[in-house]
């Protein structure tokens, strides 16, 4: 518990009993600064500079906090594959009070950007 407790405090988040295989089994990517965002912020040009640098070498895995209208925390894991057009996509939306779903995992692979993710499909699911 001690071990859990310190890697929880270097940003290393330990594995969670209500995380799906799928994500818990994900790639592991370097990844970019976590990013903490208040209502109505968006995400700073540099988190998304490093994560789209990602494309041209070991990918990259951007974490991206930030509230629902309400308040509670949603946790957005931006993935960019090494040499893969596109972004994965995977939310947690377990602490929304209002939402009915927990986790979903998409791939826009038409994306640009954070701003520009174009049509994506929807690979996995998870209810609250």
């Amino acid at each position: 518990m001690l071990l859990a407790s310190m890697l929880v405090g270097c940003g290393v988040a330990a594995a969670d009993q209500s995380q799906p295989d799928w994500f818990k089994d994900r790639e592991v990517l370097p990844a970019c600064a976590e990013v903490d965002l208040d209502q109505g912020e968006m995400v700073p040009d540099s988190a998304v500079t490093c994560l789209l640098e990602g494309r041209d070498d070991a990918g990259r895995e951007l974490v991206v906090r930030s509230p629902t209208t309400e308040g509670d925390p949603i946790h957005t894991y931006y993935r960019q594959l090494p040499g893969v057009a596109g972004l994965d996509v995977i939310t947690d939306a377990t602490q929304d009070q209002n939402g009915s779903v927990g986790w979903q995992w998409d791939t826009c692979p038409d994306a640009t950007s954070l701003r520009d993710v174009g049509e994506c499909s929807v690979k996995a699911v998870e209810p609250r």
